[in-house]
């Protein structure tokens, strides 16, 4: 998984996009809550399976679930020109907080509330 970021004149019709930034984010991350300091190895591909979203690193309860997905969410660029981006972690939008799990057929899943640890980065 890559992260671009193309820089766009504003009054064309975007065929003229170039790349500026280009990187893996196959990089480690701080924790996202694991008790025991394990790192969740980085961003996760998008998944849009909530079974996809149990982090096996995790030692807590079953209700709590964890997969860290990139989100290109600020670019900000300073006084020697470097770019700083920010990444938010797209499963906190999808979770929410203590919401109930899916619903399969006409019963929900076993969680009565899901708890979400998000890991967002500033590269």
């Amino acid at each position: 998984m890559r992260a671009y970021v193309y820089e766009v004149d504003p009054t064309g019709d975007g065929s003229d996009a170039e790349i500026k930034i280009e990187f893996p984010l196959n990089y480690d991350k701080e924790s996202t809550g694991n008790k025991d300091g394990t790192p969740t190895h980085g961003w996760y591909n998008w998944s849009d399976d909530f079974a996809d979203m149990k982090n096996p690193y995790y030692k807590q309860s079953d209700n709590t679930v964890s997969r860290p997905e990139p989100i290109l969410g600020d670019i900000e660029i300073d006084s020697d020109g470097s770019f700083i981006l920010s990444f938010l972690d797209r499963s906190s939008f999808q979770m929410g907080l203590r919401h109930h799990g899916p619903r399969w057929g006409n019963r929900l899943s076993q969680f009565r509330h899901i708890l979400i640890s998000t890991g967002g980065r500033i590269s």
